[in-house]
């Protein structure tokens, strides 16, 4: 009875001592109430992770690609378009650094049902490190009214990642209206009219004019287009022995200054001759358009 009367004095002795601590420093309180409540422990410990991952998140690598993406744009036209009448539309990508920094796919924008799409052209430029990539598009509005091209959505991706990403421009408001007046559509279509007239005038002067200078030109021109005609014949045959004596007959008929031609094609003409060898197909057709061309020339002049 003496032994647990002395371990339950001491036991309390311990717990008062323990008590009077924690009173005087409340922060070893907390540590002690926190090892013995592992739940609180779990918490504190999961909110620590979370704010480790926001930090890691937010670090200035990441933030400088963000600020690195390019910049897309689309660019209207600010004045108001007249039906029938072209106009120019841009989407441009532009962004700082390498060149080679960003894999950008071409945008493929939907525009309104009455616009029709005459042509589209592509331009890369650089200017210190600036790149900029420009679409171009020629557009003809078909009626009136007021229109809205939607955004274009532009992918791309950085080179040293395989994320891709989609960049939005604006939108575009695009007004057509009429022209101003009966009287400017009437003045148009007479100076059209006009314009249309002295062109005919012209090509008709200058045809009889060409006629009168050279008529004995033209059996000759006729035979020529009836040599260059058959050495076409005979190449699609594959008799390249009649093909090249008939191409030299008509080169030194089309073109009698060119001797150095002459010399080529009466060496590929004993070539075949005297050969067991095919000879170039390449090198036939080669010879075939230069007489078709000096055979254009000459029926144009």
């Amino acid at each position: 009875m003496a032994g647990c009367t002395t371990r339950a004095v001491i036991s309390n002795e311990v717990y008062r001592t323990v008590r009077r601590s924690r009173e005087r420093n409340p922060a070893v309180a907390r540590q002690t109430d926190v090892f013995q409540h592992p739940a609180k422990l779990w918490r504190r410990l999961r909110a620590g992770l979370w704010l480790i991952a926001v930090l890691t998140i937010l670090t200035p690598g990441s933030l400088g690609f963000a600020q690195g993406l390019p910049r897309v744009a689309l660019e209207c036209p600010p004045d108001v378009q007249r039906p029938t009448s072209p106009f120019k539309l841009n989407i441009t990508i532009s962004w700082q650094g390498d060149a080679q920094s960003h894999v950008i796919i071409p945008p493929e924008p939907v525009f309104p049902e009455s616009f029709h799409v005459r042509s589209s052209s592509f331009e890369a430029t650089v200017s210190d490190s600036l790149h900029q990539l420009t679409y171009r598009f020629i557009l003809v509005p078909r009626e009136t009214g007021r229109f809205t091209i939607s955004p274009v959505t532009i992918h791309c991706w950085p080179r040293d990642s395989s994320t891709e990403l989609s960049l939005l421009t604006n939108k575009c408001a695009i007004t057509v209206e009429p022209a101003a007046g009966l009287f400017q559509k009437k003045s148009l279509a007479a100076a059209a009219a006009i314009m249309l007239a002295i062109i005919a005038a012209g090509v008709y002067i200058i045809k009889k004019h060409s006629d009168r200078i050279r008529p004995s030109k033209q059996p000759a021109v006729a035979a020529d287009h009836t040599l260059v005609q058959q050495c076409r014949r005979e190449l699609l045959q594959g008799d390249y022995t009649a093909f090249y004596t008939t191409a030299l007959k008509a080169a030194r008929a089309l073109m009698p200054a060119d001797q150095s031609l002459h010399n080529r094609i009466a060496a590929h003409l004993e070539h075949v001759q005297f050969s067991s060898r095919k000879p170039s197909a390449e090198d036939a057709n080669h010879i075939l358009r230069q007489l078709k061309r000096s055979l254009d020339r000459i029926e144009k002049t």
